[in-house]
């Protein structure tokens, strides 16, 4: 999303969230999507 985005300001648009908690609800975000390919990927192998 961030990287999409490029900044936290347009996340938080983008999304309808307060700009001063957006930032750890991507970081969360992000995590939640890494760990959904990990755990993808181990069931693959």
């Amino acid at each position: 999303m961030y990287q999409q985005l490029g900044s936290f300001k347009a996340v938080a648009k983008k999304m309808r969230r307060c700009p001063d908690t957006i930032s750890r609800y991507v970081r969360e975000y992000e995590a939640a999507i890494s760990a959904a390919g990990y755990i993808l990927n181990a069931q693959n192998a």
